[in-house]
């Protein structure tokens, strides 16, 4: 399949506007060989590190998209003649950092619906991202920078001269070296930052700020954040294994996680309904086989409309 005619399926499947034969097509185009497998992914990685950018000229970034493609000779890399695409196509949207250039450190990534990736960063930090997340990585002569949607274990190389910052999309993280697992998706309005080691500055949107040290969870509710003491156990591989493992946990937090894994937003009818304390494991059940679970568990009841669930029933008091 040409590269160019590639790219815009991969955007005609994003909208949700693929015919059922292309998709067929597309599905076994990917699965035929391995490098085609590996030129949908980084295609796909630059169009959606693309979404975010505002009125894009559509036909003229695909007939500048054509020509980069084009003019490469088909005997290079993939990794090279794709990043080259990439640029011309952030240049059309006025954006070149979203994706990476020749000698540069800027890089993007992203996970489908039904995949985890485990990757290095340029500075030797280990990321593995959870499935529907995206991750933007530039370093510059100050800092490291990460733009952030999703969930992810983040495992920081340390460099005291060039601090991590994560800007999530309803919150920031500042470290030196450390691992935590960050999770804030743009649709939740809620974060949550899981400590295993180092030190943590978690800041939300409306400036609220916290230290978090080894141990500590700090939840962000959408007005404020609320710091614990909890074990935190960030196991290499759990996110692959579709591991959920709760001790304790505050139904506000598991809600946060749920709705990472399984792209829903969770609401609870009884504020005080998120105090109530879950213990378990999920591995790779359904969503509605976890819903089941809790409800049987807490005595609770949820019912779906669209993406979003909502729970009714028993509330809880902090104790």
């Amino acid at each position: 399949m040409e590269s160019a005619e590639l790219f815009r399926r991969i955007g005609d499947r994003e909208k949700g506007i693929l015919s059922a034969d292309d998709q067929l097509e597309l599905q076994n185009w990917c699965a035929a060989s391995e490098e085609n497998k590996l030129e949908y992914e980084q295609l796909l990685a630059i169009y959606r590190a693309s979404e975010d950018l505002e009125a894009p000229d559509t036909d003229a970034s695909w007939k500048k998209l054509e020509f980069a493609l084009k003019s490469k000779s088909a005997k290079k890399p993939i990794s090279s003649w794709v990043w080259a695409a990439a640029a011309v196509f952030a240049i059309s949207f006025g954006a070149m950092w979203l994706v990476p250039l020749p000698q540069s450190d800027t890089m993007a990534f992203a996970s489908g619906a039904h995949e985890v990736k485990t990757f290095s960063l340029p500075d030797g930090t280990e990321v593995e991202l959870n499935r529907n997340s995206t991750l933007k990585y530039k370093m510059d002569d100050h800092k490291r920078l990460v733009e952030f949607n999703g969930e992810a274990v983040f495992r920081v190389a340390k460099d005291a001269e060039h601090p991590f910052h994560i800007n999530g999309s309803t919150t920031q993280i500042e470290v030196l070296g450390t691992r935590f697992r960050f999770t804030d998706r743009k649709e939740s309005g809620k974060a949550l930052v899981e400590v295993e080691e180092g030190k943590v500055r978690f800041t939300a949107a409306n400036q609220t700020e916290k230290i978090l040290l080894a141990g500590n969870t700090g939840l962000f509710t959408g007005d404020k954040i609320v710091v614990h003491p909890s074990q935190v156990n960030l196991e290499p591989g759990s996110f692959e294994r579709g591991l959920l493992e709760f001790e304790d946990t505050r139904m506000a937090e598991v809600a946060i996680r749920l709705e990472a894994k399984y792209g829903v937003t969770i609401q609870f009818s009884q504020a005080n309904m998120a105090l109530c304390r879950f213990s378990g494991t999920f591995a790779n059940q359904s969503l509605e086989q976890v819903l089941q679970i809790l409800e049987t568990t807490l005595g609770f009841e949820s019912s779906q409309n669209g993406d979003t669930i909502t729970f009714s029933g028993k509330t809880c008091t902090d104790e």
